[in-house]
């Protein structure tokens, strides 16, 4: 994957890209997901490493990466309303969603990290409590939060 990801950075240096809006670290949770070809699994584990190992090999070829979509990213229909509401309760959040992101922030150092467009207990991930806890609080990351039109972009700094 680092390999890959290092050719991935020429591509985008060729085609005038300086950032990847990417990689995709979604689990595979329901097969009928439009999305899933982007994804790599529905184990966590593997797709937190392997996203790791892609960031690291984008990123070392002089690129910047953006992973996808922080929070519980579920749904495909009118994703980027703000009808789409996830209830997932918090062991389904850490153990699934969340750790892939805890296994690719402890092996890479992505420039950027998107969140999810759908709402987690009533409030868009971006605006969501789980921002702060996760990102700030457990892994040293002070963020801004943007968005717009549903679109949120976490950005990077550590404390």
């Amino acid at each position: 994957m680092t390999e890959m990801g290092r050719e991935v950075a020429v591509q985008a240096k060729h085609n005038g890209a300086s950032v990847i809006l990417g990689p995709t670290v979604n689990i595979h949770r329901d097969p009928r997901a439009g999305r899933n070809l982007e994804c790599w699994s529905e184990d966590p584990l593997l797709t937190g490493k392997k996203a790791a190992n892609l960031v690291s090999g984008i990123q070392a070829g002089g690129v910047a990466t953006c992973p996808k979509h922080f929070g519980g990213n579920e749904s495909e229909t009118k994703r980027k309303s703000s009808h789409v509401k996830e209830n997932i309760d918090g062991r389904q959040m850490r153990e699934t969603y969340l750790a892939a992101f805890q296994y690719l922030l402890a092996e890479s150092d992505p420039m950027a990290l998107m969140t999810a467009y759908n709402k987690i207990g009533g409030r868009f991930c971006s605006e969501s409590p789980i921002i702060k806890r996760v990102l700030r609080e457990r892994n040293g990351i002070l963020e801004a939060v943007s968005c717009p039109i549903g679109l949120g972009l976490v950005l990077r700094l550590r404390l």
